[in-house]
């Protein structure tokens, strides 16, 4: 069954909870931190057990969750934990308020047409499709711009999955030129 692990910056709790409110109407089962934290138990904990225990994250992307320090890190962690990361558009932001691994996210654009983005959501928890490239704007994917890596490792002391595992999270946030640099350990 979808669990949902919903993070947000504190700014948007109105929006989060009308997203977690519409989400479990709909027979998708949510955690979110305005409803689900017991208070006298340490939120920080809270936190880290919710994400461990869902199946699926939900990242409302605002200007105020890119500056929140606790939104950024949750939506790290739902990366490293290899779970299913979508992205709702909660609030207009600018190129330059986005951060560049979140500039080639597809996402549900809820700002324009709220009911039409959470039937987007539902689609895509209830169905685990993907998100349509069309719901970014023409103007990000124009301005979007390619990043080269360069990777220099001693590939014959190097922990294997570790490294896929870092070639895949580059790949995941945009990055589509890297090249490795085989180098001897002395």
């Amino acid at each position: 069954m979808v669990s949902v692990f919903i993070s947000h910056a504190t700014q948007n709790d109105g929006v989060a909870n009308q997203i977690y409110e519409v989400l479990t109407a709909a027979g998708i089962r949510c955690w979110l931190d305005n409803v689900d934290v017991n208070p006298e138990t340490d939120w920080l904990i809270q936190v880290e057990s919710a994400v461990k225990e869902s199946s699926h994250g939900l990242f409302l992307l605002s200007p105020a969750a890119v500056r929140s320090p606790a939104a950024m890190d949750e939506y790290h962690k739902l990366l490293l934990a290899d779970k299913p990361l979508y992205v709702a558009l909660v609030e207009p932001l600018t190129e330059r308020e986005l951060p560049y691994y979140l500039r080639d996210v597809s996402y549900c654009d809820l700002t324009e047409d709220f009911d039409m983005g959470m039937n987007c959501l539902i689609r895509i928890l209830q169905n685990g499709d993907t998100v349509e490239g069309g719901s970014q704007t023409a103007s990000r994917e124009e301005e979007s711009r390619d990043i080269t890596i360069t990777l220099k490792a001693n590939l014959r002391d190097l922990d294997t999955d570790k490294f896929v595992n870092l070639i895949t999270r580059l790949v995941d946030v945009g990055i589509k030129d890297i090249k490795v640099i085989n180098v001897t350990a002395g």
